[in-house]
């Protein structure tokens, strides 16, 4: 057996997927977090509402980030995935400038009919993609 070409990330501060994906991985000097989602990590709880989902989604990513650490200065690209795009643009403008400033990362968004478990109540989802700190794995 080779040794693993990557590191999951870990942390208690996040809820985790209910299924086996990690929060995201390090490796070859990038971040990749996996399908970050409005989820209170206390409750495990879907946020109420999308806009809410948007909020708690884009603090998830900094959490798991932090647990990475780096910070949403390291964002290269974040996919934004909603079932509601249309409504959710300016909330997800205002939160965007909130986390990134003047300097933000590379962005899409798409609309989508179904996200996270079917019925589960998922209106947002993230995709994100960040440079690693300095040491990680490689």
């Amino acid at each position: 057996m080779t040794e693993s070409s990557h590191q999951r990330i870990v942390s208690n501060e996040v809820a985790h997927h209910q299924s086996p994906i990690p929060l995201g991985v390090i490796g070859n000097g990038l971040i990749f977090l996996s399908a970050v989602r409005g989820v209170h990590p206390e409750t495990s709880t879907l946020a109420d509402g999308a806009e809410a989902q948007l909020q708690q989604a884009f603090k998830n990513m900094s959490t798991t980030l932090a647990a990475a650490g780096v910070t949403a200065r390291e964002v290269l690209r974040v996919g934004v995935y909603a079932k509601d795009l249309a409504s959710l643009r300016g909330p997800l403008d205002a939160v965007w400038v909130e986390t990134f400033g003047d300097d933000p990362p590379a962005r899409f968004a798409i609309g989508v009919n179904d996200i996270g478990r079917t019925g589960d109540g998922t209106e947002i989802l993230l995709e994100v993609i960040a440079l690693a700190a300095a040491g990680s794995a490689s």
